[in-house]
Order: C-alpha cells, then structure tokens, then sequence
C-alpha cells in the first residue's frame, strides 16, 4: 500500500518505520526531561578563585578579625571548602592564616 503525503509517497513499511520512531521517542522524552532537571539540581563545581580576590575574601570572611579563618568562617564563604579545610591547615592549629587560605582557594 502507498499513501500520498503532500507529493511524497508513504509505504505501509515506511508507515509502520515512521510511528515506532515516534514511540520512541514519545518513550525517550520523560528520560531527557528528568536529564536535564538532574542537570540542574546537581552541585555546583568549585567556584574558581582568582589571586587578585584572596585579600578581598580574606577580609570578608575573617569576621572577627581575628587574622585567622575558623571553620565557621569558611562555611560562610563556600561550605565545600570544609572538605579541604585540613589538608590546608599546614601548621595544624585549628585555623587557616592568610596563606594557607590562598593555597586552599587557589587549588580548587
């Protein structure tokens, strides 16, 4: 059987090829729907510091200019970087100096 389709012509084949491509696809649009919400609602990467922006952080998160960053200091700028926290924490005293901050922000 052929069917004419604004001039083109259509076998039962082509038919029957043309609605599984669609179903197909109608069954694949709910997957890249959820895809792309997942795209959204996943974490955000490491913001991505500048050397220029360490003093101006240093002083906006030292809250009580202390001249040192407590944890709690740090959760306020960037709570990810608590994961990082001890690693840059060189001299291991519970607080992150001036240049320990810059090494930390400057190797996410």
């Amino acid at each position: 059987m052929i069917v004419k389709v604004q001039g083109a012509s259509l076998s039962s084949r082509g038919i029957i090829m043309t609605k599984q491509l669609l179903l197909r696809l109608a069954a694949a649009l709910p997957l890249l729907a959820s895809a792309g919400l997942l795209a959204h609602m996943a974490p955000e990467p490491f913001q991505r510091y500048q050397p220029v922006e360490i003093e101006p952080i240093w002083m906006k998160i030292d809250l009580n200019a202390d001249g040192r960053i407590s944890r709690e200091e740090l959760r306020e700028e960037d709570p990810r970087l608590l994961s990082r926290f001890d690693a840059a924490d060189l001299d291991h005293d519970g607080t992150l100096s001036l240049r320990e901050l810059e090494i930390l922000l400057l190797s996410v």
